[in-house]
């Protein structure tokens, strides 16, 4: 794993990343993550998948 940037805390449910994996045809997935508020995109060669984070208290 790659990583580049400022330490920080985001939420996800655990259940739409695991069912865009089980989804991908790709064998490698690249995660793209800007912040905390930012939404995840999950991509690969052949797919592209767009979580919004969970907001924390």
């Amino acid at each position: 794993m790659d990583y580049k940037g400022s330490p920080f805390t985001t939420v996800f449910a655990p259940r739409y990343i695991s069912e865009a994996l089980e989804e991908s045809p790709d064998d490698e997935v690249k995660f793209d993550l800007q912040g905390p508020q930012a939404p995840l995109v999950m991509q690969g060669h052949n797919f592209m998948y767009l979580a919004m984070p969970r907001r924390i208290n």
